[in-house]
């Protein structure tokens, strides 16, 4: 998979706190984002995975809000999701594994209730639609 912009950092969640929101507006603008995390951010062997066959995760946002997939088995990354001016949003290229999908909202920190546990396979599609966090 190639990307526009990478983003490279000693441990996960670093980039997400130093430079996450430039990521996001990159991704709106069509630009391919990744995230590179040189640790799994624990003393444990760090497990690399490459695979020609991802997975989509499409669906809609409220309006004013965007997202972010993060992954939660170990691997590091984490993808910026670009949305239209409609809500849809096409998350491409995403590698197998279980991931978290949360809306960022500004001004509104990530929590429980804006994020959504999802489960990809390899050349799956999984739609979701995310309700904004009082309507959940």
């Amino acid at each position: 998979m190639s990307v526009d912009l990478l983003a490279i950092a000693a441990h996960p969640d670093d980039v997400e706190q130093t430079c996450g929101g430039t990521l996001l507006k990159m991704a709106e603008k069509g630009y391919r984002t990744g995230i590179l995390d040189l640790t799994a951010g624990s003393p444990g062997p760090l497990r690399i995975q490459l695979s020609t066959k991802t997975a989509t995760i499409t669906g809609t946002l409220p309006p004013g809000t965007s997202a972010i997939v993060i992954s939660q088995d170990g691997s590091p990354g984490s993808y910026g999701v670009a949305v239209d001016s409609t809500g849809h949003f096409h998350a491409k290229g995403i590698p197998p594994g279980k991931y978290r999908l949360c809306q960022t909202i500004p001004g509104v920190s990530l929590s429980d209730d804006n994020c959504t546990e999802v489960t990809l396979s390899e050349g799956e599609t999984v739609t979701v639609d995310l309700k904004p966090p009082s309507a959940q």
